[in-house]
């Protein structure tokens, strides 16, 4: 069975019957759902032609989201009078399978995932040409973007579960991308100017030494801030802070063909993730350097294991120190991630493209 091929059939092995893709499934840390990681796990699904799994997630966060309807309009017309919330108080992004919201300590109030699964739906409909998909979930989707507009600018945990007080440019990037995709249908004038603010605060508030940042208290770069090219394009990827953003990812964080999260990293040591080097491979792929990107598709592809795909991989880390304390508290290293595979299969689709 050929790479390709095995990324899908674990994708299709580990979606419930709900339709939630559970993260990990030999890592118990991971028995969930979530909603930004799903979203990125579908598409590669749908751009390889796996339309049924994509639509699948697609009514699961549906679903979830009208289970929870009453403690989103408690947010919303709280929020709209100036009720203030504790973090835990506000929506997840992690669910269990079946769309339960876990009562435990971690992190949990990131709002990514919001916007990337507005963006996901956008993107089926546009590939399928399903619109009545929209008609079926406007009250899902309209409480989607009435959540967004009131907390799109507060502090929250980003997409690694770290950093809850600052504004983060990779869940900027998700949620600039869903309001925008969504609007493609909807063509409202107050969407398309909320878009537009959410660029100008990047601008102006995550830009140092000509390249983004990763976010509003941190002047270095994180890999996810690919994410404002690809895919939710809220700059070109030759736009020049965007260039030099790629370039300072690279330097930083690439490593034989390997890119780490950011370079204080220090979870399982700060090694380097699969998900990230098929993002970076994708951005080369966009500036036309396309050997470049092979290179990291072989690097890819060469760390997938019997069972799958890791998370990330530990040979060259930030801080080796960190490695058997995580292993001893979590075990190994997730393996496969699904993510991981939903990445590999949107790279591939990308490096198909002429």
């Amino acid at each position: 069975m050929n790479l390709r091929d095995q990324s899908i059939k674990i994708i299709n092995e580990n979606q419930a019957s709900t339709g939630a893709y559970e993260a990990s499934p030999n890592f118990p840390t991971y028995a969930y759902s979530w909603l930004r990681d799903g979203s990125f796990i579908a598409y590669g699904m749908l751009v390889q032609g796996e339309t049924e799994s994509t639509k699948a997630f697609l009514t699961w966060v549906h679903e979830t989201l009208m289970k929870h309807q009453e403690k989103i309009q408690e947010i919303v017309i709280g929020m709209e009078t100036g009720k203030t919330f504790a973090p835990e108080e506000l929506l997840p992004t992690r669910y269990t399978m079946d769309g339960e919201i876990e009562e435990d300590d971690w992190p949990n109030f990131q709002i990514d995932g919001y916007g990337a699964w507005l963006w996901l739906l956008a993107e089926y409909i546009q590939k399928t040409g399903d619109e009545y998909l929209l008609v079926q979930f406007q009250q899902s989707v309209r409480m989607t973007i009435d959540y967004i507009k009131l907390l799109w600018d507060k502090p929250n945990y980003d997409c690694w579960e770290e950093f809850g007080d600052r504004v983060h440019g990779s869940t900027l990037a998700c949620l600039y991308g869903g309001i925008n995709s969504i609007n493609r249908y909807l063509g409202e004038m107050e969407l398309f100017q909320l878009a537009a603010e959410m660029k100008v605060y990047v601008e102006d508030n995550l830009v140092a030494s000509g390249h983004f940042m990763k976010n509003n208290m941190d002047d270095s770069v994180d890999a996810s801030l690919l994410w404002l090219a690809y895919p939710f394009e809220m700059f070109g990827v030759n736009e020049e802070r965007m260039k030099n953003t790629i370039a300072k990812i690279e330097e930083d964080l690439l490593d034989e063909g390997g890119v780490k999260r950011y370079l204080a990293d220090t979870y399982y040591g700060g090694g380097q993730w699969l998900i990230l080097s098929s993002w970076l491979g994708i951005v080369n792929v966009k500036q036309g350097k396309r050997d470049k990107a092979k290179g990291i598709l072989e690097w890819v592809e060469a760390q997938a294991g019997k069972i799958g795909m890791p998370e990330q991989v530990s040979g060259i880390v930030n801080d080796p120190s960190h490695v058997t304390p995580w292993v001893e508290k979590w075990g190994p290293i997730a393996e496969p991630l699904i993510w991981s595979h939903g990445m590999h299969l949107t790279f591939l689709k990308e490096m198909e493209r002429k």
